[in-house]
């Protein structure tokens, strides 16, 4: 596991900040969705009508928004959470994990401080986007990781 300047290797584990955030941003959707559906000032087909039948047309609002919420919530991007070993170099990137592997072109498509995007994208697999933070890859494998971006990418790469 190192890094020179033609490539970078490392195993990440599943960062638990990503998990939190992940479903943080789901209970602000469902939280959002609750007092829109209840408390929203927005015609419903049967405002003017009685009472009970606005209220039962915002509670179905609700429900089927938490529903739809839910199943975006459990289709999680498998780059975000995913666990495996990276590596990559000169523009070519191979991410394996437990149930199949990426290999591919590879490009930066995010880069700050703490966070750095990776898409990979694998002619039969498809696209995966590899979401690197330093808890995945701990304190060395992140300094690792900034050495190769700094010193081991192609200009444009």
């Amino acid at each position: 596991m190192g890094v020179s300047t033609t490539g970078f290797r490392e195993t990440l584990g599943v960062d638990p900040g990503l998990v939190m955030l992940w479903w943080g941003m789901g209970a602000l959707a469902w939280l959002s969705l609750g007092l829109v559906a209840g408390w929203g000032d927005w015609p419903l087909v049967f405002s003017g009508r009685s009472p009970l039948l606005e209220t039962v047309g915002r509670g179905g609002v609700f429900f089927g928004g938490s529903w739809v919420l839910w199943q975006g919530l459990r289709r999680r991007p498998a780059g975000l959470m995913a666990a495996g070993r990276l590596e990559w170099r000169a523009g070519r990137a191979c991410f394996e994990r437990e149930d199949g592997d990426w290999r591919g072109d590879a490009r930066v498509v995010w880069r700050s401080v703490v966070l750095v995007g990776v898409c990979i994208h694998d002619p039969n697999a498809g696209r995966l986007t590899v979401w690197l933070t330093p808890r995945r890859l701990g304190t060395a494998g992140w300094w690792r990781l900034q050495r190769f971006l700094v010193l081991g990418m192609p200009e444009g790469g």
